[in-house]
């Protein structure tokens, strides 16, 4: 986390910077999304995944939609969680050499993301509610809603088909 010289002094101020977080990491998503789309095997997995990335491009605008409503910027925060998920994302499935094994890598690490980004979106719906603010809440809750649905479809995804097909790679480990 990157704070700067000012203390977090109320709950709305927290609230700004919770949704400031949220910005640098959907904006870093962006960013990493097409290289790790490139390393998936699976077509599937990579629809799943471009899908994954255009949806990710209205939650930012979502995000963009509260800050304007607030009145103030989303400079200021940068996730350096997020970029480490995104970096160990990436370097974990350079690390693997069949391609099987890898899209299942792939998966771990976008779920892993997805825990971050479910936490984060809870935590800013549960502090607009407090604040009452009902429209960014009502925004959030509707990414959060996405993200899971989109968790749940890597998930059944990786158990239906991407983890069998790992499983049949052959790296040189024995269970």
């Amino acid at each position: 986390m990157a704070y700067d010289s000012k203390e977090i002094s109320d709950l709305k101020y927290l609230y700004v910077e919770c949704l400031r977080e949220l910005h640098s990491a959907e904006t870093q998503i962006l960013w990493w999304f097409p290289k790790l789309i490139d390393y998936a095997a699976s077509e599937e997995l990579k629809q799943l995944l471009v899908e994954q990335s255009r949806q990710v491009e209205e939650q930012l605008r979502r995000l963009i939609w509260i800050f304007d409503e607030i009145g103030t910027t989303s400079r200021g925060w940068h996730s350096n969680g997020v970029q480490g998920l995104l970096e160990d994302a990436q370097a974990f499935v350079l690390f693997i050499k069949d391609p099987l094994v890898q899209d299942a890598a792939l998966v771990a690490s976008i779920r892993k993301l997805h825990q971050f980004r479910l936490s984060a979106y809870s935590s800013a719906r549960s502090f607009a509610r407090t604040l009452e603010c009902w429209e960014h809440a009502a925004r959030l809750k509707q990414t959060l809603n996405e993200a899971q649905q989109m968790d749940e479809r890597l998930a059944e995804l990786a158990e239906r088909a991407i983890n069998l097909r790992a499983l049949s790679a052959r790296i040189g480990y024995m269970l």
